[in-house]
């Protein structure tokens, strides 16, 4: 029972890209690094911080979308300059301290690890610089959120069209660093690890979603035309066509069904199992559902791209027509809802994969 689920374990947290791509981790590298005490409380804090992280910047990200909201909803003459200005003023109101508290929780992270096993240093290690990577971004973004307000304070549209355009370009810079990230921690996992083609999946998505967002900065800042796009395109169709194949999530449906039949084998033995067998479901079932809700994601993408390509000649007159620009807000109201879901089922499989962590050593000794 060990060595099998052993084969399963998974990090909850992510593997930097500068490990060396030869250096993979053995079902084995895993099953020491879960027995360590240490290691999982380590582990363990520094995944909380770095979904910590993610939450944050999906909260900023979702108040820069609510000015956006508002001002549509003024241009469109649905709110008034007034209530438009309320809703402005309650936006400035919950930017509160999140940034600057997490920001000295991260400085406050003991660079320093209790750790003797050199792998396990230098996921430690690795996983420390991209946490502070994130806070960086999260800086930033939090910055962006209240220059925003500002530039609509001053009445400078122009600065916050243009701002808003440079965010798209950063995002993507951050978006990249995900993927990466993803990509370089599954290709160190055994095949028969979950998390490996979860992590998988997350990266071919992400890194199309990187590029489109890319295409997305330059419609916004007046520089997307025919030769730009020609040039951006084979790059976003092959991106595309990872996530087509669906060899990533193919995987990642073998791999649950090999989980399973361990779940199985828990529900056999003698004894009451049933906390630690509801947290594996909830990994399982949280995991799959959260590859689905990216996979549809890259395809809300897809139908942005489709747009800008149907419309190219006329990109740059493109809000003059109100059933292109009618037909642009559906697409992205239906994207929108579509993100709502990533975030609830990342959020749902962290927490499930956190508890795992915790229960890991005692599933091997077992």
């Amino acid at each position: 029972m060990k060595k099998l689920l052993g084969t399963f374990l998974f990090f909850s947290i992510f593997i930097f890209q500068s490990i060396s791509a030869t250096e993979k981790f053995e079902t084995g590298d895993i099953v020491d690094f879960y027995k360590d005490p240490e290691w999982v409380k380590e582990a363990t804090e520094l995944s909380d911080t770095f979904n910590g992280l993610l939450n944050l910047v999906s909260f900023q990200n979702n108040l820069q979308s609510e000015i956006q909201i508002y001002l549509d909803e003024y241009y469109s003459d649905i709110i008034t300059y007034d209530e438009l200005w309320k809703k402005l003023d309650s936006i400035e109101n919950q930017i509160g301290t999140y940034s600057e508290d997490l920001d000295s929780f991260v400085k406050s992270i003991n660079t320093s690890s209790g750790l003797t096993n050199p792998k396990a240093l230098l996921v430690f290690k690795d996983s420390l610089e991209l946490i502070y990577d994130a806070n960086d971004y999260q800086l930033d973004n939090n910055k962006l959120t209240r220059d925003l307000l500002s530039s609509l304070a001053e009445g400078n549209i122009d600065k916050y069209n243009y701002l808003v355009s440079r965010s798209y370009l950063k995002g993507a810079d951050f978006l990249e660093l995900v993927s990466r990230n993803s990509r370089g921690q599954a290709e160190r996992m055994p095949d028969r690890n979950i998390s490996k083609h979860i992590l998988m999946v997350d990266s071919d998505v992400i890194n199309y979603i990187a590029i489109a967002t890319r295409v997305n900065a330059f419609q916004m800042l007046n520089e997307l035309d025919k030769n730009k796009l020609k040039e951006i395109k084979p790059e976003l169709d092959n991106a595309y066509k990872v996530i087509l194949k669906g060899k990533s999530y193919s995987n990642l449906e073998k791999a649950l069904e090999n989980f399973e039949n361990t779940i199985k084998k828990f529900e056999s033995l003698e004894g009451d199992y049933s906390e630690y067998i509801d947290i594996m479901r909830r990994v399982a079932i949280n995991g799959k559902l959260l590859s689905e809700a990216n996979i549809r994601n890259a395809e809300s993408w897809k139908e942005i791209m489709d747009f800008f390509d149907r419309n190219i000649n006329n990109i740059k007159n493109l809000y003059d027509s109100p059933s292109k620009v009618a037909e642009f807000n559906d697409i992205q109201s239906r994207q929108a809802f579509i993100q709502e879901q990533v975030s609830q089922y990342t959020n749902l499989y962290q927490k499930a994969s956190v508890e795992f962590t915790k229960i890991a050593p005692d599933l091997l000794n077992l």
